[in-house]
């Protein structure tokens, strides 16, 4: 009987070991595994549009202008901070909480082609971009371009973006024409080097160059007529 006793003891410490190193084992190849979050995310209550980059160590949260982004750093697993400001978190592969905003993947094609009619916000000016150049597309008779078409100094289909070149993804380099006034009349035009940027949903871009005269920098957001 004794003998019966100590074989199970012996039986069950041995499992035990089995148990254990198994356990550890598993443990040991155990294989953490990332959500690939790359791509473009909604809002669910700002209903914009903000683009991820680098997922899934350290990733980059573009603004919806893509005038800036957040560098973000992982904290753990599918979980990553923005310099303290707030958390970015894996819910699914389609959907995430950005400071406890909900995000849904986009599930559906965005038209990111600058070929298009596009109208300029504060004052109606209309452009059409084709290939490497825009022109003028209308003119509001209110506008100082209007002037400058009664001038004779610009016809109404002139061009207004030059050199148009790719430079990242929603980037492009380009001239774009400026006017001079002088004692507060438009008198004189000119070229600028700018750059082009679209929104993360393609319905917005934002043109900024600099003045030839003064170097002073304007910022320009039109949005596509269609």
């Amino acid at each position: 009987m004794k003998r019966l006793s100590k074989c199970i003891t012996n039986l069950l410490s041995l499992a035990i070991i089995l148990f254990t190193m198994i356990f550890y084992s598993c443990k040991k190849d155990e294989v953490v595994t990332y959500i690939d979050i790359s791509g473009l995310w909604k809002s669910v209550s700002l209903n914009t549009v903000s683009r991820i980059e680098n997922s899934p160590k350290a990733i980059l949260f573009y603004s919806p202008d893509n005038s800036g982004y957040l560098y973000c750093s992982e904290v753990s697993t599918n979980k990553y901070s923005f310099g303290g400001m707030g958390y970015i978190e894996v819910i699914n592969k389609n959907q995430i909480k950005v400071s406890g905003e909900i995000y849904n993947k986009v599930d559906y094609t965005i038209n990111t082609s600058l070929d298009d009619y596009w109208i300029r916000d504060d004052d109606g000016i209309e452009i059409h971009i084709s290939g490497v150049s825009g022109v003028f597309s209308n003119i509001p008779s209110s506008t100082a371009w209007s002037i400058m078409v009664d001038e004779g100094l610009i016809s109404s289909n002139s061009f207004k973006l030059k050199a148009i070149s790719t430079l990242f993804e929603y980037q492009w380099s380009c001239q774009e024409l400026w006017w001079h006034e002088t004692n507060g009349y438009p008198d004189e035009v000119d070229w600028a080097k700018g750059t082009i940027t679209m929104s993360n949903d393609g319905k917005s871009i934002c043109i900024k160059s600099t003045n030839p005269w003064d170097y002073t920098t304007l910022t320009s957001i039109y949005h596509r007529k269609s």
